[in-house]
This record gives structure tokens, C-alpha cells and sequence, in this order.
């Protein structure tokens, strides 16, 4: 299990502080947002590659891969019916795979709403042979650089196409490339049909990345109110995501399922004791207010973890449990 912040939040800081924040913080990784690096990655030279790439090892940081892919330059479009938007879009997209190789990224997130949307009067369908086409002619561009390019489903008030892991689903089997699969977004997710927990039962394992932010769109440190769905506090609840998760836009961490003990072979969670609301970096805090961060692996690519009070009758010696340290994420678990 890895945790991953973006860089767009510090988008006016240098990439190589951004790194030695995330370490600080805790996190293993970082994804880039490419426009906070330059309006065309073409522009970056070898030389700037290969400072960022240093730069993310000196802080011990892992650079994930790239997302907001089309936001820079200006006049890419998945869906257009303009051939020339469309070349563009699918050579800035393999120079994006470039970039996202040679900064030893091994994931593309596909979100880029306004790039993407149907815009009348061509039909969804007109959008979706077009979309398919401009992704599957940079196949062979991600496999020789390792690449996956991960199709973001998106909520209805964000775009209009591919609004639900099924849609991205489809669209990458109709493809049927290797390296261009799905992602799984919580934000995202709570917009779908089956709702969060049901859309990652479905989707999680083929996931090939997470992104762990909140369904309010607040971030890492932000009070959550009742108009953002909070539940009440002291409910029993199991995180379950697939790993490793991003907090994309320095949002939450993973959006809690609403869960019952026996999701974990043998009635584990139980053996836990309760289960905290907050999260805080126990080092760091007053000796009364120390927890112990606790990890539950429940399947393979799915985990939960949870702040505990350190006291004795929670020390549970468990194959399942392991202590997660470092995270000084300071923020509300749904």
C-alpha cells in the first residue's frame, strides 16, 4: 500500500520542493499535473527530465504518473469532430507518454472533462468512435514506454461522456490494448449508479489506480460539514480501496465503505477494538492523544486502515494487521 499526493495544489512551487513537502508529510509518491511543468511537454528538455527524476529520489518520492492531461495547450479535443483537434490530441498524448516514461511514471489518469464532452449537434456516438479511435492509436506508444493510460469515468455535472465506470469499461475493452484499462475515482463514484462501494465491488480489481478524494471536492484538512454527507461520528466503517491510492487534488483519503466486520475473513475487525474518527501522525501528537495507526489487509488489492487509541487492549497481534506510519493527514475519514 502507497499513498500518493498531486503537485497541483503547490503548482506555484518548484516540482522539487513539491517532492520534499510529500515525503515530509509522508506520502511515497507523487502525480504530476503536466501543465504545472510547461504548456507543452515537448518543451521540457532531456535535462529538466532527468533534474525532475533526481529530484524525486533525493526526497525518496516515487513519481507515479501524470494526470490532467489535456488541460495544456490549448485546442486538444477527444470528441471533436475537427480531424486536426483530434491528430493533435492524439500526438500530445503519446508526447505525453514520453514524458510520463521518462520520468518513470507507469500511469496516465484520463480525466480532462471539458476535453472530452459531446458538443452538440454531434451525437454520443459520432463522440465515442472518435474518442476510441484517438486512444487506441497511442497503444503502441504506451506499451513501448510502459505506460497504462487509465479512462477516468466522470460525474454527469463534470462532462458528459464516459460519466460511469461501465462507459470507461467498455471503451477500453473495445480498444483491447493492454496498457488502456480504467480507474476507479471515489469523487467520482458517488455519482455512479451503484454508488461507491458497489461500483468498486465491481471495478476494483481491475483498477490499475485509485483516486482517494472526497466526494465534496474538499481537501486534506478541511471541515467537513453536514452538507457534505459527513455521517455521524463513531459509525464503524472499513476503507476499501485498491492500491495504491492517489489523493488527487489534496483531497481526503480513501472515502470510507459503510461496512459491516465480516468483510474481513473470520470476523477480524472485531479483534480492532473501535475505530477512530480522525487522523493524525501519533508522533507528533500530545502522549495522551497518541493512536496507533493500524492497517486490515482484507483481499488482494483492497485494504483498509483506521486510527486506533495505543493503549494495550488494542495492540492486536494479527496476520491481517500491520502499523501504517508517517501520514500527517490530519483530516476526516467519511
Amino acid at each position: 500500500m502507497k499513498l500518493a499526493t498531486c503537485n497541483e495544489p503547490w503548482r506555484d512551487t518548484p516540482v522539487g520542493e513539491v517532492f520534499r513537502i510529500a515525503a515530509e508529510i509522508g506520502f511515497q509518491g507523487v502525480e504530476i499535473a503536466p501543465f504545472t511543468i510547461a504548456e507543452h511537454v515537448d518543451d521540457v528538455s532531456a535535462s529538466r527530465r532527468a533534474e525532475i527524476v533526481k529530484a524525486a529520489a533525493d526526497a525518496g518520492v516515487e513519481i507515479v504518473g501524470l494526470h490532467w492531461l489535456f488541460v495544456s495547450p490549448k485546442g486538444l479535443h477527444l470528441t471533436s469532430p475537427d480531424d486536426k483537434a483530434r491528430a493533435k490530441t492524439a500526438e500530445y498524448l503519446k508526447s505525453l507518454t514520453d514524458f510520463c516514461g521518462d520520468l518513470g511514471g507507469k500511469v496516465m489518469i484520463l480525466g480532462s472533462p471539458n476535453q472530452r464532452n459531446i458538443e452538440p449537434p454531434n451525437t454520443f456516438e459520432e463522440g465515442w468512435k472518435r474518442a476510441k479511435d484517438v486512444l487506441a492509436s497511442c497503444g503502441d506508444t504506451l506499451a513501448s514506454r510502459g505506460v497504462t493510460l487509465c479512462i477516468e469515468g466522470l460525474a454527469p455535472k463534470e462532462t458528459n461522456f464516459v460519466q460511469t465506470l461501465d462507459e470507461a469499461a467498455k471503451m477500453a475493452d473495445e480498444i483491447g490494448h493492454p496498457n488502456i484499462d480504467v480507474m476507479i475515482d471515489m469523487k467520482a463514484m458517488s455519482s455512479m449508479p451503484d454508488g461507491v462501494v458497489g461500483t468498486i465491488r465491481r471495478f476494483g480489481a481491475r483498477a490499475k489506480h485509485c483516486h482517494a478524494n472526497h466526494p465534496s471536492g474538499k481537501g486534506i484538512g478541511m471541515p467537513l460539514g453536514a452538507d457534505d454527507g459527513e455521517p455521524h461520528m463513531g459509525r464503524r466503517r472499513l476503507t476499501g480501496v485498491p492500491a495504491p491510492p492517489a489523493l488527487e487534488d489534496a483531497a481526503d483519503p480513501a472515502r470510507e465503505l459503510e461496512g459491516r466486520e465480516d468483510r474481513i475473513a473470520g470476523g477480524e475487525l472485531e479483534k480492532l477494538g473501535h475505530l477512530a474518527h480522525d487522523v493524525g501522525l501519533r508522533d507528533r501528537l500530545p502522549q495522551t492523544d497518541r493512536q496507533r495507526t493500524i492497517g486490515v489487509r482484507v483481499a488482494p488489492l483492497v485494504f483498509g486502515h483506521e486510527h486506533v487509541p495505543a493503549h494495550a487492549a488494542h495492540r492486536v497481534e494479527h496476520p491481517l494487521v500491520f502499523d501504517v506510519t508517517g501520514l500527517d493527514l490530519r483530516a476526516h475519514h467519511l
